[in-house]
């Protein structure tokens, strides 16, 4: 990704990946750009260096599509790649119970619900609104994750809770909230799915149970 003066990448926007804050960036140069022009065609039209400036605004306009395009290239084979890696793979799939127990991590309750999910399926969203075409491959794993999306930050939003409930309350509310937290924990570690699917098991490929 080319460096800007100034910066050492385009600015991050929020929840989406580099790669697609760089094109929200460059559409937004865009955007600018060809405002500016529109603008100086109508106060501008009749100087002489009129031609000069719609020249340089087209040739900079058309560097911005080579760069909007080069890296939405670079993000689909990126996620290709990743889907040819088992273990990267891995973070792109939704399987296996919604909520565990990782005790190698000091016993955090984990959800299976990958950050990487939650941020392909923002960029996938953002450059489809921004007229990219998504590849089918990539375009089924976000539809399938879209499923379980809100379901999915409500988790993750419980289990930090959870994993951080001894830091944030005070000593007099332990008391009130350790029934609670023990109910839960017997929860997460016994879920009471309806069918027999599982043994039980609430997992990701049971949409009526989640």
């Amino acid at each position: 990704m080319d460096a800007i003066p100034g910066h050492e990448k385009p600015p991050q926007s929020s929840n989406v990946s580099d790669t697609v804050s760089a094109i929200i960036w460059s559409r937004q140069l865009k955007l600018k750009i060809q405002n500016n022009l529109k603008v100086s065609n109508g106060l501008l039209a009749d100087l002489s260096g009129m031609r000069n400036l719609e020249s340089a605004s087209k040739e900079i306009i058309g560097a911005i599509d080579d760069f909007e395009n080069n890296l939405f290239t670079d993000w689909v084979e990126g996620i290709k790649r990743a889907m040819q890696n088992p273990s990267e793979k891995a973070k792109f799939e939704m399987s296996g119970q919604l909520m565990e127990f990782d005790y190698e991590a000091g016993g955090l309750l984990k959800v299976n619900y990958s950050e990487k999910l939650v941020t392909l399926v923002k960029d996938a969203r953002v450059l489809g609104e921004h007229g990219f075409k998504i590849p089918k491959a990539i375009h089924t794993i976000t539809e399938n994750a879209k499923k379980f999306y809100k379901e999915g930050l409500t988790l993750k939003q419980a289990a930090n809770f959870f994993n951080s409930m001894g830091t944030q309350m005070i000593d007099c509310q332990k008391p009130m909230m350790i029934d609670k937290a023990t109910e839960f924990e017997h929860l997460i570690k016994n879920p009471k799915g309806s069918g027999d699917v599982n043994n039980g098991m609430v997992t990701w490929s049971d949409p009526i149970e989640i």
